[in-house]
């Protein structure tokens, strides 16, 4: 986003709060108005507010222009508060549905590596399966630090789950994603 002069920042914090204020409405119409306007003036200051939207109204016109804000996210800032919701005890189609919304953004998760095998780990097959496509598609870290610190984790984690299911192969495949970005 391009530098703003004081009197736009001024604007567009008008903006934000009037969105957030419909956001939070009990107007499903008024909603997805404000989630619409969120893709042209929002920032990742809104992330709470969609996410309390997406767990907690289930109004169907307002899911399907959630998921389109989700998916459209372009601010690298969004990263934390989605994982940290995902690591909530909520439903486990709404984590998968959250850790989705990552990748299908195309956001990083270099800084957030840790976070995202805590998440996987403790989740059920399809939460591990998004982040599967998350460390699949992500960029080889900077440093090595991050990549050997979660494989070790991966690896004592099947080492003490060691079920022959699907999710333990899928965990396996995590590690195996995740050793081959060690190797480059």
């Amino acid at each position: 986003m391009k530098k703003l002069t004081a009197t736009q920042e001024k604007s567009r914090q008008k903006k934000l709060k009037k969105i957030t204020e419909k956001l939070q409405s009990d107007d499903n119409k008024a909603i997805v108005s404000a989630l619409k306007e969120v893709k042209e003036h929002g920032d990742a200051s809104i992330i709470p507010f969609l996410i309390d939207l997406y767990l907690n109204n289930q109004n169907q016109e307002v899911q399907d222009e959630l998921q389109k804000v989700f998916f459209g996210l372009n601010d690298q800032d969004a990263v934390r508060p989605i994982l940290n919701a995902a690591e909530q005890n909520i439903e486990s189609y709404q984590r998968s549905f959250l850790l989705s919304a990552i990748w299908e953004a195309g956001l990083s998760i270099d800084e957030h590596l840790d976070q995202l095998t805590n998440i996987a780990l403790k989740s059920d097959y399809m939460s591990m399966l998004e982040a599967v496509t998350i460390v699949e598609n992500m960029k080889r870290p900077d440093e090595d630090e991050p990549l050997k610190r979660n494989i070790v984790k991966v690896k004592e984690h099947l080492l003490d789950n060691p079920e022959q299911d699907d999710k333990y192969r899928l965990t396996a495949s995590y590690l195996e994603i995740l050793s081959e970005q060690m190797v480059g």
